[in-house]
């Protein structure tokens, strides 16, 4: 079911009517920026994932933040330095 421009025009007088038309540009501004930040964060999920995934691939070896790898006597000082900057 497809909305037509009927529809979108009385839908946009009940928006002006309940917001007032001086409200309209803060809050479409407001959604945009909301917008902008999920996806931010959604492309930050999909870094960290791919990173987990690059991890687990590793085996029990290591990579630090800067993408170095870490050698295995090392890992738990680079697993508490994670953590602690968590």
């Amino acid at each position: 079911m497809a909305m037509g421009g009927t529809e979108l025009l009385i839908i946009l007088a009940i928006i002006v009517l309940f917001f007032g038309a001086k409200r309209i540009p803060g809050l479409g501004r407001s959604l945009g920026k909301s917008i902008q930040d999920f996806r931010a964060g959604a492309a930050g999920a999909a870094e960290e994932g791919e990173e987990v995934r690059k991890l687990s691939s590793k085996g029990k070896e290591e990579v630090s933040s800067d993408g170095s790898e870490v050698a295995p006597s090392q890992q738990t000082k680079a697993a508490r330095a994670n953590e602690q900057n968590l």
